[in-house]
C-alpha cells in the first residue's frame, strides 16, 4: 500500500498562502496597500532632461504629476522647436484630451495654443515672453504647404474641437479661447 506524503510547504510559501487566502485573492487591506502610491511613485526624477521627463510623467498614473508636466508642454515645445514638437510632443496629446481629470484637459487646451504657435514657425525666443503668449501680437500667417502646419490642422485642431464639447464648462471655455486665438492665424478654409 502506498502512503500519501503530508503536504509540506516551506515557511515562506505557507506565509504567502496564508496571506493570499483560500480563494487566491489578497485580503482587502493588502489590495488597498498595493493600490496606494509609494513614496518612490510620487517623486519626480529632476535629473532627466526636459523632453524625456515630460514624456515619462505626462503619462503618470498620478494626476498631480500629469498636471505639473502638462503645464510644461508649451515650455518644452519652445525649447525643442518645430521638428521635435511634431515628432515627440504631438503624440502625447490624445490621452491628455481624454484624461479623467478636467483640470488636465483644461490645461491641455492652453498648452495646445503654444504647440500650435511653435508648429506655425513662431521663433522660440519671441515666445519666451509670457506677455506674448497671452496677448498673441500680430504674427505672419504660416505657410499652408508646411508639413508642420498640416500636422497642426489635422492632428491638433480636432482635439480642440473635441474639447469644445467637453462636459466641464471650464474645459469648454479654455478650448473656445484657444480656437478663437488661433483662427486669426490660420487660413480661412482650415
Amino acid at each position: 500500500m502506498s502512503q500519501q506524503q503530508p503536504n509540506r510547504q516551506t515557511p515562506a510559501a505557507a506565509t504567502a498562502a496564508a496571506a493570499v487566502g483560500p480563494s487566491g485573492a489578497l485580503p482587502p487591506q493588502q489590495q488597498q496597500q498595493q493600490l496606494q502610491p509609494r513614496f518612490e511613485d510620487l517623486t519626480i526624477d529632476d535629473d532627466l532632461p526636459l523632453l524625456p521627463r515630460m514624456q515619462r510623467y505626462v503619462q503618470s498614473s498620478i494626476a498631480l504629476q500629469r498636471l505639473v508636466h502638462v503645464r510644461m508642454l508649451g515650455e518644452v515645445a519652445l525649447e525643442v522647436g518645430q521638428q521635435l514638437t511634431a515628432m515627440e510632443l504631438v503624440p502625447l496629446i490624445p490621452p491628455l484630451v481624454k484624461d479623467s481629470e478636467s483640470i488636465i484637459r483644461q490645461r491641455t487646451c492652453v498648452e495646445l495654443k503654444i504647440l500650435c504657435l511653435v508648429l506655425m514657425g513662431v521663433a522660440g525666443g519671441e515666445l519666451a515672453d509670457q506677455q506674448f503668449i497671452t496677448s498673441l501680437p500680430l504674427i505672419p500667417k504660416p505657410d499652408k504647404s508646411s508639413k508642420y502646419y498640416k500636422l497642426m490642422v489635422t492632428h491638433l485642431f480636432p482635439h480642440l474641437f473635441t474639447l469644445i464639447s467637453d462636459p466641464d464648462n471650464e474645459v469648454r471655455r479654455a478650448a473656445s479661447e484657444t480656437i478663437v486665438k488661433l483662427t486669426l492665424r490660420v487660413a480661412v478654409e482650415d
